[in-house]
């Protein structure tokens, strides 16, 4: 997984090839994730080409927009509803807006490698908390929420 910030340079694009993932930058901020199976791309600025390869058709992501590609796929599919918390690690933060608690619990333990169980999924959060320390983030929903959250 890497965040880049790159200035726009027609002359010598900047492109990333990774096993079945291909890149070319149009000025922009994003996230590349190819350790996977399924790669991903997160753009939070400008505009980049996201394809199978360079020789390949591929979609345009702008601002705000997130797709994958997984080895089966001929095109990146983008998501519907791109989810902000996919660069958490690099921005530092958790933005959470009427998210559905097992949606939280989700997010958290895809960041930080843990499972959690909590005694009343039918809740929602909004809030924004720092990557910093799971335990505080994980007492504040408790306390805010009022459910108990038990990690495993």
């Amino acid at each position: 997984k890497a965040f880049f910030e790159v200035a726009r340079d027609e002359a010598v694009p900047f492109e990333i090839t990774a096993d079945g993932a291909f890149v070319r930058v149009l000025g922009t901020k994003f996230m590349v994730n190819a350790g996977s199976p399924v790669k991903e791309v997160y753009v939070t600025e400008g505009k980049v080409l996201f394809a199978k390869s360079s020789d390949s058709e591929g979609v345009i992501l702008t601002k705000d927009m997130h797709a994958t590609l997984s080895q089966s796929d001929q095109l990146p599919v983008i998501a519907v509803e791109a989810d902000i918390n996919t660069i958490a690690w690099q921005r530092g933060t958790f933005i959470f807006d009427k998210t559905p608690l097992n949606e939280v619990l989700k997010t958290l333990s895809e960041h930080y490698k843990v499972s959690f169980a909590a005694t009343d999924m039918d809740k929602q959060l909004s809030g924004e908390f720092s990557t910093e320390d799971l335990d505080l983030i994980i007492s504040l929903i408790e306390s805010a929420l009022d459910v108990r959250i038990i990690k495993r």
